[in-house]
């Protein structure tokens, strides 16, 4: 599980890399990259882990019934 530090550093290349981007649209999704990555990290800091992927409640709870 990637840590703190991992998403961190993946936030900041990425708003790094935003910030060179010439085209308006792909800095905007770098920039919400990067956020996403600030945000993960936080969580990470804080413990709330956050899976890498995770079951759709529909999917869990018809898979509970079989």
């Amino acid at each position: 599980m990637p840590t703190d530090e991992y998403y961190s550093r993946q936030a900041e290349v990425t708003a790094r890399m935003a910030l060179a981007e010439s085209d308006p649209e792909k800095a905007e999704a770098l920039h919400v990259l990067a956020l996403q990555y600030f945000d993960k990290a936080e969580k990470a800091r804080a413990g709330q882990v956050t899976p890498a992927y995770q079951i759709p409640e529909s999917s869990r709870d018809r898979d509970l019934e079989k």
